[in-house]
């Protein structure tokens, strides 16, 4: 099936849909689109509907504004609204990193719309603001933006994007995925002057919400990931009434780009009876 666009809430949409069955939807992390799921769509499609989207600012969408509300409140509502217009039963939904908290936000707000939740490394930083080693891997990452952010805005484009994928994937890792990925990060380089840029602070996910979530849901980290990201699961993971978890061997947060077919292989032995 061609790529297709839609819009919603004043936002082009565009997505890659092949295969059918029961739907399963995938949305990128920060610096990525539906391209980033290519090697999620040959795996799938075989047995399932899968729809890879991009969201509101990623490729190859035109922007509907400057940024201004990038955001998990504007993407959650796109995306709860794309599944409305495409008619879709309750879907198994994927999100990687950024994009893990896009779907851990419809799940909590449009339940009805979600059959399972798959999250690769969810950007849920606020529910390890308590742990003891928390706040300063938080502040390392906030520290981390800002640089990222400010050699943007200084023109100085392929620094920003460089220096942001190595701290978050980690050199040894991002260099494994780089010929085959960087070209899609490049392309939605500017996300990273809408996504970094300073604003007061969003709504923070909390333990009383995330005990809310009553669909199945399984939670991927990478073995030689950042002590962040592992954090965030383990927390997850204790809170979650029904979940399962999965640790894929030597990934990083670059996870389904780097390791696909254990990637693939942990959510299609999850989705058995689902």
């Amino acid at each position: 099936m061609p790529i297709q666009t839609i819009h919603v809430n004043g936002a082009e949409l565009t997505y890659h849909e092949e295969g059918a069955g029961d739907p399963i939807v995938f949305i990128n992390g920060t610096l990525g689109d539906y391209r980033t799921w290519r090697r999620q769509m040959v795996a799938f499609s075989a047995t399932y509907r899968a729809i890879a989207v991009s969201q509101r600012y990623y490729w190859p969408n035109s922007w509907p504004d400057d940024g201004t509300a990038f955001g998990i409140s504007a993407h959650a509502a796109d995306l709860a609204e794309l599944l409305r217009q495409l008619k879709l039963p309750p879907v198994h939904l994927i999100g990687h990193s950024y994009g893990g908290a896009i779907v851990t936000q419809v799940a909590l707000e449009h339940p009805e719309l979600v059959r399972s939740l798959i999250l690769g490394e969810p950007a849920l930083g606020s529910l390890i603001a308590e742990h003891p080693d928390g706040p300063p891997l938080l502040a390392e990452f906030a520290q981390a933006r800002r640089v990222a952010y400010d050699d943007w805005q200084a023109g100085h484009h392929a620094k920003a994007l460089e220096e942001n994928l190595t701290f978050v994937f980690g050199r040894e890792h991002f260099d494994r995925v780089r010929a085959e990925h960087y070209e899609i990060m490049a392309e939605n380089g500017a996300v990273l002057g809408a996504a970094y840029r300073p604003r007061p602070p969003a709504p923070s996910f909390t333990e009383a919400q995330v005990r809310q979530l009553r669909m199945p849901t399984l939670l991927i980290a990478g073995s030689a990931t950042k002590r962040m990201f592992g954090i965030i699961c383990d927390t997850l993971a204790g809170y979650v009434p029904w979940v399962d978890r999965v640790t894929l061997a030597d990934a990083s947060h670059t996870l389904g780009m780097e390791v696909p077919d254990a990637f693939n292989r942990a959510i299609l032995d999850f989705l058995v009876d689902k």
